[in-house]
């Protein structure tokens, strides 16, 4: 976005969005603050607030356009990062998603969330939209704070189904030939996922009852693949104790929405044009740049001409560089 009547209506737009939203951040005084303006999501960092009113009179004078927040949590987070004295870190999964698959996405996240509560044991889960592409997960019992980048490497190798040995479910390998356990025997749910895929590969039942006369290695690697999330999990985030996240609750410079925690029992609804729009009470008229279908208001919107336009579509349209204002 280029012209500076258009980013100066975003800007007071967000701010005074900022005032009706709420901001609840986990030990907020630890955490490291990063912000970005139109075209950098991160123009400065190294920033700290000591409470959330300090923090929301921040977004409401200062208004910028990207904040995100770290994982971790340090004893001095405004300084630089050798200097910081690094505490703990949440464990955090980046989804990065087109939201073209948002049923595909809604099912593989929860699976992760049953997987993370049942074979975790895990109770502090939030799941909140990134209030553009995807979703982020964070994780928030004091024991997986706590956990070394290489425990929290094998983690995600379990999650990903990386480097999976034969040997690792109990699969006795015969020449060509495998010999894997009964279903019953599965030792946790990746291992029941890949077993039920073997069954959709070959299809024959008796896999389940230990018998695996059917299946070769190439019928086991077939298996394994789709076995696998079919979300794209970034473990660079989990991994990468310095991370800054979006900020729950914060509004997206790229689409005018709200990075939304999402209660789990509520994700299959969820609707990112519906659930996490600001501005709907608005009207803006805008002169478009490139053609656009909007599903939800059922318009189509034509190169070179103007509309009056819903708020949320508007900021929407003129964020992702598809209209200006006029």
């Amino acid at each position: 976005m280029e012209g500076i009547r258009d980013r100066a209506v975003i800007r007071n737009l967000f701010s005074e969005a900022y005032r009706n939203i709420d901001i609840n951040i986990d030990e907020i005084e630890k955490r490291e603050f990063g912000i970005g303006d139109f075209g950098k999501k991160i123009v400065y960092r190294h920033l700290a607030f000591r409470s959330e009113s300090q923090l929301k009179n921040f977004l409401i004078e200062r208004t910028p356009i990207y904040i995100s927040y770290s994982i971790s949590y340090y004893q001095h987070p405004d300084r630089p990062m050798d200097q910081k004295e690094y505490i703990r870190a949440d464990f955090a999964i980046d989804i990065d998603e087109s939201l073209d698959r948002l049923n595909i996405i809604k099912q593989d996240i929860f699976e992760l969330y049953d997987i993370l509560k049942s074979e975790f044991g895990l109770q502090r889960i939030v799941i909140n939209y990134s209030g553009n592409r995807g979703f982020h997960i964070h994780v928030r019992d004091r024991w997986i704070q706590e956990l070394s980048r290489d425990a929290r490497a094998a983690i995600i190798d379990y999650l990903i189904l990386r480097d999976v040995k034969i040997e690792d479910i109990g699969i006795i390998r015969k020449d060509n030939l495998l010999m894997g356990p009964r279903y019953e025997n599965m030792k946790n749910r990746m291992q029941a996922r890949l077993l039920r895929s073997i069954r959709e590969i070959t299809g024959n039942d008796r896999v389940y009852l230990g018998d695996w006369s059917d299946v070769d290695m190439q019928k086991f690697a077939l298996a394994l693949e789709r076995s696998r999330f079919r979300i794209s999990m970034d473990s660079n985030v989990t991994l990468d104790q310095t991370k800054l996240l979006r900020m729950e609750n914060s509004i997206h410079g790229d689409t005018g929405f709200i990075a939304k925690i999402i209660d789990i029992n509520k994700l299959h609804d969820f609707d990112p044009w519906y659930d996490a729009v600001l501005f709907e009470d608005r009207e803006i008229r805008v002169r478009m740049i490139e053609d656009y279908i909007c599903k939800k208001y059922g318009v189509e919107l034509k190169r070179d001409h103007s509309y009056r336009l819903k708020g949320d579509l508007g900021v929407f349209l003129l964020l992702s560089n598809r209209a200006k204002l006029i």
